[in-house]
Formats: structure tokens, sequence, C-alpha cells
């Protein structure tokens, strides 16, 4: 991963746990792939992809979020379920980060339920 999506991923999971998120598990590798943020809000599991950029030439960064990524996001997230034995509530997020280089912020949007 590049520094970018690094900081964008520290960016957004503090960004989640100030709206009242805990987040489970960061970078989470299984035989299948992996999930940028797994995070729990109440009683609902969330799989959060992360998606960051320093400008908004090529698009919004959740516009990389593709149907065939969509797909994948959601297998990946039965499987973890299975793996947990979590048979609750489950939604897939999107989070976008842009960094402005100029005056060195970070802008986010949660994009609840997207997909």
């Amino acid at each position: 991963m590049n520094e970018l999506g690094e900081k964008g991923e520290i960016v957004a999971g503090k960004f989640l746990q100030a709206q009242g998120f805990v987040v489970l598990d960061r970078n989470y590798v299984c035989p299948l792939g992996e999930i940028d943020i797994v995070a729990r809000r109440g009683e609902i599991l969330h799989f959060l992809e992360v998606k960051s950029r320093t400008n908004l030439d090529y698009g919004l960064p959740a516009e990389a979020v593709n149907l065939f990524k969509q797909r994948k996001i959601k297998v990946l997230a039965s499987y973890y379920m299975m793996l947990k034995k979590y048979t609750g509530d489950a939604v897939c997020d999107v989070v976008e980060v842009v960094y402005n280089p100029i005056v060195h912020r970070y802008r986010v949007n949660f994009i609840e339920n997207a997909f």
C-alpha cells in the first residue's frame, strides 16, 4: 500500500471512532483478499472500503469502488461473518479521504450502506 493509502486509512479510522464506531480490524487479510476496516456501531457490523486521493481529477474516490470491487467486498464480508459466527446485521460502506497538500488537511466523506 502507498503512503497516501496508509494515511487515509488512519484518518478514516479516527473519523469512525469519533462517530461512535468501534474498530475491530484494520487491513483484515484472508485467503480471499483484504478488507480495509471492519467496525461495529451499535448492533451493526460495518465493512469499510477506504479510498484516498489528493485531488478529484479522476472523479470522486468512491467511484473507484466499481461493481467488481463491491462484489469482492461482499464475499469477504460473508467470509468474515462466517469465521466469526456473526449472525447480525451488516452493511458495506465507503470512506472517501481527500488530502489537500497545499493546506495539509484531510476531508472525509462517509457513505454508509454504499452498496
